[in-house]
């Protein structure tokens, strides 16, 4: 896994908004949420950087609707990056 530091900011929120949206429903969200939610275009780069951030061991979907959740620490790391941030 990664280390808080090389953790995009952008993907750092989104983690967290993944965290709180499973919290509140119970289920991923939409995908066109998240990408409308960080400001990707939904098409080609909302696919790359979830891809990126299941091949860093931080997500997991599957062809499921709504089936992203994050795995291991991956909300401590982006909380830890967004607080690294906020002290900048």
């Amino acid at each position: 896994m990664i280390r808080a530091e090389h953790l995009d900011v952008v993907d750092a929120r989104v983690l967290v908004a993944i965290a709180l949206y499973h919290r509140e429903y119970g289920h991923g969200p939409a995908w066109h949420l998240i990408a409308k939610a960080a400001g990707w275009e939904e098409r080609h780069e909302l696919p790359d950087r979830l891809g990126r951030l299941r091949n860093s061991g931080l997500v997991w979907f599957s062809r499921e609707p709504r089936s992203i959740r994050l795995r291991g620490d991956a909300l401590g790391l982006a909380l830890e990056r967004l607080n690294g941030e906020a002290r900048k």
